[in-house]
């Protein structure tokens, strides 16, 4: 399976309903293969993608120059404005903003951390029509903002896990129960990711707003 091609398949399903040029933010953007594919379904999109690591400078540069409309933050995003430490793990997709004992596999460092709310309210970027958020057990605290700037729409695909960052990794049943007050609905189920056992142990999850759907 491609890497991305359950995420293509939940566009595809929701781009008739989606504005021609959506305003999509790629929260854990990391070396930006998702945004390139995503602007291929959408190429009129604006997209602000933020990743606090350093480990994806080159392939991130490929990926802000293959599209006129992309925008590049390299900040964390979270449930607060200001410094955050960062666990920054030997592969850098692991790394994450959650506060856990990470004993000898990451090494902290400080980075800054803003609020989709804050950046929205300064002019930085636009109100989204589409969230993508892969940052790492942090999905749950990013949401934990005002979102009534969140319009009629909006779609957020996370990657769940129980077994890593000391159990602090917020379950897909958490992000349902918090999100429901909030008029958002599980739409679909994306890519599954399973032990060599066979059990699942990572899903990505589509929600749309009630009005959307």
């Amino acid at each position: 399976m491609e890497e991305f091609e359950e995420d293509v398949r939940i566009l595809q399903l929701l781009k008739p309903r989606l504005p021609e040029g959506p305003v999509i933010l790629d929260v854990g953007a990391s070396n930006g293969r998702w945004t390139r594919e995503i602007v291929k379904i959408f190429p009129g999109a604006t997209v602000f993608l933020f990743e606090p690591g350093m480990a994806y400078g080159n392939e991130m540069r490929e990926t802000l120059d293959s599209h006129e409309r992309l925008k590049f933050f390299p900040i964390a995003i979270g449930e607060r404005d200001g410094p955050v430490t960062l666990h920054v793990h030997p592969d850098p997709q692991g790394s994450t903003t959650v506060d856990w004992q990470e004993g000898n596999f990451a090494t902290p460092t400080t980075v800054p951390m803003r609020t989709i709310d804050s950046l929205i309210k300064e002019g930085a970027i636009s109100p989204p029509d589409l969230i993508k958020m892969d940052i790492q057990a942090g999905e749950l605290a990013a949401l934990k903002v005002p979102s009534e700037r969140f319009q009629v729409f909006a779609l957020s695909i996370w990657r769940r896990g129980s077994c890593r960052y000391g159990g602090k990794i917020p379950l897909l049943v958490d992000l349902m129960v918090f999100l429901r007050p909030l008029h958002f609905r599980l739409f679909d189920l994306g890519t599954q990711f399973r032990h060599d056992t066979g059990m699942l142990y990572s899903i990505d999850a589509c929600f749309v707003n009630e009005n959307f759907a």
